[in-house]
C-alpha cells in the first residue's frame, strides 16, 4: 500500500517535527494494520531524491498512491504546492483523507482571482473547497503529545485501519 502525505513544511519545523512524528507513527501503524513490510508513505524531504525534478515525482506519486492524506493547517491552505497535489489526488479520484491539525480560521485557500496565473489561482482555490465534502481526522487536540502517548496511538491506529478498509 501507497500512500501519498501531503503537508506544509512551514508547519514541520526543528526542532520538534510533529508532522514528520505523525507520519512515522501512521506508517507503523499501516505496515501493521496490512501485515505488510512493503508499505510506503510519501514524503517530500524524504522521497524526492536530491536533483530531480520535484513536481514530476509528486504527480507520478499522487497518480501511484493508494490514498492521499492531507495535513490540514493554515499554512496548507496558504501553500499552492499543497493545494496543486489535491488537486491531483481529487482529480485523479485519489481516496482522501484529511488530518485536521491546527486550527484554521477558513478551511479554504484564497490565491488572488485576478493576478498572476488567474485560472490555475481560481481552480486552486476551488480544489480547496472541495474539501468541505470529506470527513476530517480531528487531531488539533493531540498535537501536542508525544507520538508514545496511548491516546496518539489509538488515533494513527485507527487512521491506518480506516485507509486501509476503505482503499481494499
Amino acid at each position: 500500500m501507497r500512500v501519498f502525505w501531503s503537508y506544509a513544511r512551514n508547519d514541520d519545523q526543528a526542532p520538534n517535527r510533529k508532522v514528520t512524528r505523525l507520519k512515522d507513527a501512521f506508517l507503523v501503524a499501516l505496515r501493521e494494520t496490512t501485515g505488510h513490510k512493503d508499505c510506503s508513505v510519501f514524503f517530500d524531504v524524504e522521497s524526492i531524491p536530491w536533483g530531480a525534478r520535484w513536481r514530476e515525482s509528486v504527480e507520478q506519486e499522487v497518480a501511484r498512491c493508494d490514498g492521499f492524506v492531507a495535513v490540514i493547517t493554515p499554512s496548507f491552505f496558504r501553500s499552492r504546492t499543497c493545494i496543486y497535489e489535491l488537486k491531483l489526488a481529487l482529480d485523479a479520484g485519489k481516496p482522501t483523507f484529511p488530518i485536521y491539525f491546527r486550527k484554521a480560521a477558513e478551511l479554504e485557500s484564497s490565491f488572488k482571482e485576478n493576478g498572476a496565473d488567474p485560472e490555475m489561482n481560481i481552480e486552486l482555490n476551488e480544489t480547496s473547497r472541495r474539501l468541505e465534502e470529506r470527513q476530517l481526522a480531528d487531531f488539533r487536540a493531540l498535537r501536542n503529545k508525544p507520538t508514545s502517548d496511548e491516546a496518539v496511538q489509538d488515533f494513527v491506529d485507527d487512521l491506518a485501519e480506516q485507509l486501509v478498509a476503505f482503499c481494499e
